[in-house]
């Protein structure tokens, strides 16, 4: 079967095998950041592509590398890696990725519209959760935030409808608008430390019935599953599935 091989990077190669549906990244450094879908060499090839093998040494994933790839075999990052790139595999197929602590930074929307990714695990290498990272991943069911995590960005969940439960640590100080907008979620609990709730962070989440805030928290309070301020003078999101009267 015919091989198609070019370059992604000024060390990097790659080289597609259409018998097996294997595409191979060799080399080391840095991959090449594209700007929109059509430009990788690859493009052409990603409705075939079922295995994407990645080298040690690969220090960051291009923005935009991998945008709708077929792949359904799990993606294995390797821990050379410090950098996931804008879009890197938004939209893709895969049911599962690997990330490893060593990754410092995964940008805008980088794992945004993967249907069905439903093993995650965030790197403690983060401290950000950035826009739409893992927006509209209908397939994830549960996760942890590792310690690392002090902002969760607009929109990083928005979308996940599967999404019944996820832990939120102490680590975070600022929620974005829409976080967990339109998700599954049946609980959450705002930390101690948060200072900023974005607006509809937990909006139309229809399993939603009460919003915890931890007692500590001098910012923030919980009237009876309702998100107030600390005075409990003003509400700022009532839960979607709260059900019977509340008396403001």
């Amino acid at each position: 079967a015919a091989e198609q091989t070019g370059k992604c990077g000024a060390n990097l190669n790659w080289s597609f095998d259409e018998a097996s549906g294997t595409l191979t990244i060799t080399g080391s450094g840095a991959m090449d950041d594209y700007e929109a879908v059509g430009n990788p060499d690859w493009q052409d090839i990603r409705r075939q592509v079922k295995t994407l093998i990645l080298p040690d040494g690969l220090t960051s994933i291009g923005s935009f590398a991998f945008v709708r790839f077929w792949m359904t075999d799990p993606v294995v990052i390797p821990q050379s890696v410090t950098r996931i790139g804008m879009a890197a595999f938004n939209d893709c197929d895969m049911s599962a990725v690997t990330i490893p602590d060593t990754v410092k930074a995964v940008e805008y929307g980088a794992f945004c519209s993967c249907d069905n990714l439903t093993e995650l695990r965030i790197p403690a290498g983060i401290s950000e959760l950035s826009e739409e990272v893992f927006a509209s991943c209908t397939g994830l069911t549960s996760l942890e935030i590792p310690s690392s995590i002090k902002t969760i960005g607009d929109k990083a969940f928005q979308g996940c409808t599967g999404l019944k439960s996820v832990t939120i640590p102490d680590s975070v100080t600022a929620i974005g608008d829409n976080a967990f907008c339109r998700t599954g979620l049946e609980s959450v609990t705002v930390g101690a430390k948060v200072t900023g709730v974005g607006s509809k962070a937990f909006a139309d989440c229809p399993a939603l019935a009460a919003i915890g805030v931890d007692p500590a928290n001098p910012n923030y309070a919980s009237d009876d599953g309702v998100l107030c301020n600390k005075q409990k003078t003003r509400i700022l999101q009532c839960p979607c599935g709260k059900t019977g009267a509340y008396e403001i």
